[in-house]
């Protein structure tokens, strides 16, 4: 990890640069969140900064609205990479006796959601690792009826839009999973 934070290239301080740094200093990783936007193409979202460079464990990303609920999660699988947990596609978490699986966000999307995450870990590491990220898929006891079958896919490289699970990825979800 880097001694100094670094600071934009025109030299100037940026203090949210500064504290995000500082927090990933402190605590190995931070959590970083968008209230979205109009319309579906851009919705809410928690994602953590940090984890590749600190535990060498992709980001976790949690899509919806509930902000809160999203902090909960994320907080609670990251306790559990702290104590040495991995996570991968198709693996489980277990908080509070709720399962919790994951997804590999697929390359279009990591652009979009974690924009500042190639700045942010080049900071620590002179190779930073490549960017990768996982998911975090709520059951669907966290959706009423309609909407536990239609959510955001980030391993799924369609326009980022509320979606049925296609057939054939929820299948090699489950394959994936039984291995």
């Amino acid at each position: 990890m880097a001694k100094t934070p670094p600071h934009r290239r025109d030299g100037r301080h940026d203090a949210l640069f500064d504290a995000l740094l500082g927090d990933i200093e402190r605590d190995g990783f931070t959590l970083a969140s968008s209230p979205g936007g109009k319309g579906p193409s851009d919705p809410s979202y928690v994602v953590t900064v940090g984890l590749p460079v600190t535990y060498d464990h992709p980001e976790l990303i949690v899509l919806g609205s509930d902000e809160d609920l999203h902090h909960a999660v994320i907080e609670g699988v990251v306790e559990q990479i702290v104590g040495g947990a991995r996570f991968e596609a198709s693996s489980t978490a277990t908080l509070a006796g709720i399962d919790f699986t994951f997804v590999d966000v697929h390359p279009k999307h990591l652009d979009k959601l974690l924009p500042m995450h190639p700045l942010i870990l080049a900071s620590y590491a002179r190779r930073p690792p490549p960017l990768r990220a996982l998911q975090v898929v709520l059951p669907d006891r966290y959706f009423c009826k309609c909407h536990a079958q239609v959510r955001y896919w980030l391993d799924d490289p369609r326009p980022l839009v509320p979606h049925r699970r296609s057939k054939r990825r929820a299948l090699e979800h489950r394959q994936r999973a039984r291995r």
